[in-house]
């Protein structure tokens, strides 16, 4: 279309109400036909956005009818939606249930799932972003600050975000990609149900361990795309799920570095004596073989090691040390860790040795 086409176009909307101060946001009713949209004013660079999903039928983002060039401004036209954003709900009705957050966040996937087949990065999912309807849906909007996602780069070219639940990339440090949004979306959760950041208050329980996938520093331990971090969503709900996500947050299988190196040994230690003791069953019959080799591979690697990483949080419950600092709490988790190593290897040595 022309730019005479395009304003022609939005002549054929009156103006009902602005929606934000600025004027940039205007609920419209379409003369021709008399339904509603809304229309925002745009940046160049946010009207290339919104033409890739022009026409794009999805129910967790608003449909884009148009894309149009007023001649010195942009703007977009987009279905009206009724509803509250979440950031309202939250403030009034409080934090949500976990069932709840996954229910909304598995809406949120589906969304970014389109946005990022099309080369979008959002930039901007925070709970002011997100519109709960009078169904229940969850709807991502405002892609004012998406980006499109370049080959030839190696970081954004400008700064932007909302604090706390923009990635770390976002911050000039590497290009941002679909695994930036995901980092908003394991701050978003963490809000849904604690009503704080994560660096503020930790949501502890149902999923806490994909929250903590989503906020990972490191963009490659995250979750990497949409569908991935649904399906961990999916898995969350129900018995076999918590099953699941439990051996998910052993210490090493969510981590990298030294901690998932330390994990590969432990594990495979355990994993011998075991073995060994089940081969002595086998071939000798000896129960009392079996019992030592058990009580080693439990006791004295594995157990060590999951007091050593604060497994499921068990040491800060018992202890009540969750307000205490990392370097404190870290520490501490050693030391009972060597404690129980050593007491639990002289208890086995000394039974057996009898």
């Amino acid at each position: 279309m022309t730019v005479l086409a395009d304003q022609y176009e939005l002549e054929q909307y009156k103006t009902l109400e602005n929606l934000d101060k600025k004027g940039n946001v205007r609920l419209v009713r379409d003369i021709r036909d008399n339904s509603m949209w809304v229309i925002k004013t745009v940046s160049e660079n946010a009207a290339d956005i919104y033409r890739r999903i022009i026409g794009i039928s999805c129910e967790n983002l608003p449909y884009v009818r148009a894309v149009l060039n007023g001649g010195s401004d942009f703007y977009v036209v987009e279905k009206y939606i009724e509803g509250s954003e979440l950031i309202k709900i939250i403030t009034e009705k409080g934090n949500m249930s976990a069932d709840r957050t996954v229910a909304i966040m598995i809406n949120i996937c589906d969304a970014m799932n389109i946005l990022h087949s099309r080369g979008i990065i959002h930039r901007d999912i925070t709970p002011a972003n997100i519109i709960i309807t009078k169904e229940g849906k969850a709807m991502l909007i405002d892609m004012g600050i998406s980006r499109i996602r370049k080959k030839d780069i190696s970081h954004d070219t400008s700064v932007l975000g909302t604090a706390g639940y923009a990635a770390p990339e976002q911050f000039g440090f590497a290009q941002t990609d679909v695994t930036a949004d995901i980092y908003s979306c394991g701050a978003v959760m963490n809000v849904m149900l604690t009503g704080k950041l994560p660096p503020d208050e930790k949501y502890k329980g149902k999923i806490d361990y994909i929250i903590d996938r989503c906020i990972n520093i490191d963009p490659k331990e995250r979750y990497q795309s949409a569908g991935e971090l649904k399906a961990a969503l999916i898995r969350s709900e129900g018995f076999m799920g918590r099953v699941i996500n439990c051996f998910g947050r052993l210490p090493g299988l969510s981590g990298g570095g030294p901690e998932k190196s330390a994990a590969v040994i432990v594990y495979t230690s355990a994993a011998i004596f075991a073995a060994l003791g089940l081969l002595s069953l086998a071939l000798l019959g000896s129960i009392r073989d079996l019992a030592m080799y058990f009580s080693i591979c439990i006791f004295v690697i594995l157990l060590p090691f999951l007091i050593a990483g604060n497994y499921l949080g068990f040491v800060d419950r018992i202890l009540h040390s969750e307000n205490r600092s990392k370097q404190f709490r870290r520490a501490l988790c050693c030391i009972l860790a060597f404690c129980e190593f050593t007491l639990s290897l002289f208890l086995i040595l000394y039974y057996f040795a009898m």
